[in-house]
């Protein structure tokens, strides 16, 4: 018995030396869908051993750190990531969002902005730019991003939602009482309680 272990180990471990960095990758990725996220990140480091190179295994290992709340993790591979490919657009978008899970909102911008001039017409990292600033309390400015989320992506209920918060923060009760009920007959609940306490 212990000699079959002992062969069945060994095929493992041939059958590991033998997989590419992309096949690595791709196997961490498909656990990672599965929610096998420690051993994602034992294929992904695999991966990044046998191609440090592999921009695209520090950039899926971040999404693990991320999705494990590991945020400076996260932006520690994206960082690498970017200086493999600064082209690599995507990973703008996600480093914005991990240091929005910081609260270094006006990092998040910078990281969002980025984002934006590759990919113009993203609804939700305008949404999420927008929420950044609404954290700063520049609500006119995060109203002009949950205007385009919008006119992008007309049911972005979420997006109705924080644009109809900007708006009563800046004193605009009647107007944001108006995003409120139009996120809430897009299906996003929580504006019902919303509605319910201030716009009643």
């Amino acid at each position: 018995m212990k000699k079959i272990i002992q062969l069945i180990c060994l095929f493992f471990s041939i059958y590991s030396n033998s997989q590419t960095a992309i096949q690595l990758n791709n196997s961490g990725m498909k656990k990672y869908t599965q929610k096998e996220y420690n051993n994602a990140l034992l294929d992904l480091n695999k991966a990044i051993n046998k191609d440090s190179k592999l921009a695209i295994a520090y950039y899926n290992r971040g999404l693990i750190y991320y999705r494990l709340e590991e945020y400076q993790k996260a932006i520690s591979d994206y960082d690498i990531a970017l200086k493999i490919d600064r082209n690599f657009s995507i990973v703008y978008g996600n480093r914005g969002n991990a240091k929005d899970a910081l609260k270094d909102y006006s990092a998040a911008i910078k990281d969002y902005n980025i984002y934006l001039n590759f990919n113009s017409k993203d609804a939700n990292v305008y949404n999420d730019r927008g929420f950044a600033k609404l954290k700063l309390k520049d609500f006119e400015n995060a109203i002009v991003d949950f205007d385009k989320a919008i006119s992008i992506n007309p049911k972005y209920a979420i997006a109705y939602y924080n644009r109809g918060t900007s708006k009563y923060k800046l004193g605009k009760k009647g107007n944001g009482c108006e995003d409120f009920k139009k996120a809430s007959k897009l299906g996003f609940t929580i504006a019902d309680n919303t509605i319910t306490s201030y716009c009643n």
